[in-house]
């Protein structure tokens, strides 16, 4: 079965360039959309910085699950990846927000959706964080299961001179700056997989004077949600009465009584075999 992602759009990227947080992104998704942003961060200032993630209608970030890279030596520097499942109408803007007063803030951010996202249970299967060398950094994982929707979200130090990214093929480039103006290199990235296999992916900057840092994570798709099934239990202690009990997923338990002459139509109806039953028979 094919994966059952898909990426509906995007807000491209954004950048903030010497100032006070918050990096504001300004995008307007579908409702009910798997939302993530990925970034990239430091404070000139130098000082340590964590990276918070809220948006116009979810002010206080309720919903938002945040990952970060490890953080540089100072922990001025980080990247990150942010998501939120089942999003809400009315989301304009989506906030990236950094921990300290600094007002010395250089940041790159993109918003984008998605649709396909599991339904039931965890949707996160891996995530993998690495600090890498001055010229690139690799992470890696193996999904435990198909069509896993893989991004990944980098940052370098370009401080001292203008460089620029390697070519990702066949991942899909989310967002990319190479410039001095930010003062640092950002690169995210997404890829669907289709057989679970180790994902092994290198971003490198090609002029990077300081470790690179990095963020890794999977989400898992529809594609294996189990199905709402109808399971059946028959209770026959009287012969000219049955008992079928019908269970929609974990939902309530409706009971139906039938004469036994209708039994078979009952059990087929329950499992879904049939789309009626004798309307003329006499339910009590």
């Amino acid at each position: 079965m094919p994966s059952k992602w898909v990426r509906q759009g995007g807000s491209g990227k954004v950048t903030l360039t010497g100032a006070a947080s918050p990096l504001a992104i300004t995008y307007s998704p579908t409702a009910g959309r798997f939302l993530v942003t990925t970034g990239s961060v430091v404070d000139n200032g130098a000082g340590s910085t964590t990276v918070t993630v809220s948006d116009n209608i979810d002010t206080s970030g309720a919903n938002w699950v945040v990952q970060q890279s490890p953080a540089s030596g100072s922990g001025a520097r980080k990247s990150w990846i942010a998501y939120k499942r089942n999003c809400e109408s009315g989301i304009t803007t989506v906030n990236c927000k950094f921990s300290n007063g600094s007002t010395q803030f250089f940041a790159i951010g993109e918003v984008s959706e998605y649709t396909g996202a599991t339904t039931l249970g965890t949707i996160v299967d891996f995530t993998d964080l690495q600090t890498g060398t001055n010229t690139a950094v690799t992470c890696s994982g193996t999904p435990s299961q198909d069509n896993c929707l893989l991004i990944m979200s980098t940052s370098a130090d370009d401080s001292s001179a203008s460089g620029a990214w390697a070519s990702n093929a066949p991942w899909t480039t989310l967002a990319e700056e190479g410039d001095t103006g930010t003062q640092t290199a950002h690169k995210s990235a997404y890829l669907v997989q289709g057989t679970a296999a180790l994902e092994s992916e290198t971003m490198s900057y090609d002029v990077g004077n300081v470790p690179h840092l990095a963020a890794m994570m999977a989400f898992r798709d529809s594609s294996n949600d189990t199905p709402i099934g109808t399971s059946a239990s028959v209770n026959n202690n009287d012969a000219s009465m049955a008992s079928v009990f019908i269970m929609p997923g974990a939902g309530f338990i409706p009971l139906l009584r039938k004469s036994g002459t209708a039994l078979q139509r009952i059990i087929e109806q329950a499992m879904g075999l049939k789309s009626n039953i004798n309307s003329t028979k006499t339910w009590w």
